[in-house]
């Protein structure tokens, strides 16, 4: 694959046996596939297939492949996104706020964001000084501090954009 396609594959789930002394006959692996072009997704999984299928028989057995619930990229509208960065730096602060380059995240706000502009931010949660792990990982503690300032920036992307909604308008 093209080292200009970026993409993830990671396995976060392995489910054998139920026995310390038993070799189980399955095994079931998951995880997920985060790219920022669809079509890296049909490669990957292209990939995956031959890959399982050739350890599988390698080994003398056979491997399924499935893929499900396959969310999208999640894509910011540039404009909006440019419309909106003024009012998180009025709300948080403008050394508080800061473009990121792209992540490959996965929410399902990737399918609202297919059919009409979408701007998706973070708000930190992580208290200063502390090592809690990042969302989704076991030793995450989210700092309920950040509750009131979260709803405030959410609020007011939200009349600002009202103020205005034609403005970002654009055809899917």
């Amino acid at each position: 694959m093209s080292p200009y396609d970026p993409g993830a594959l990671s396995v976060t789930m392995i489910h054998t046996g139920v026995r310390p002394q038993i070799i189980p006959d399955t095994a079931t692996l998951g995880g997920t596939i985060r790219v920022f072009d669809e079509k890296v997704v049909q490669q990957t999984e292209q990939r995956v297939r031959e890959i399982v299928d050739g350890v599988a028989r390698g080994a003398g057995g056979s491997a399924e492949v499935e893929f499900v619930d396959h969310l999208p990229p999640v894509m910011n509208d540039l404009t909006l996104t440019k419309r909106m960065s003024p009012v998180l730096e009025r709300v948080a602060g403008s050394k508080n706020v800061a473009a990121w380059p792209p992540v490959m995240g996965a929410d399902d706000f990737a399918y609202f964001a297919q059919v009409a502009p979408g701007f998706f931010f973070y708000i930190g949660t992580q208290k200063p000084g502390t090592t809690s792990g990042i969302n989704h990982a076991p030793n995450f503690q989210a700092d309920d501090s950040a509750i009131p300032i979260g709803t405030r920036a959410m609020t007011e992307v939200l009349l600002e954009y009202l103020r205005n909604p034609s403005r970002d308008s654009v055809a899917r």
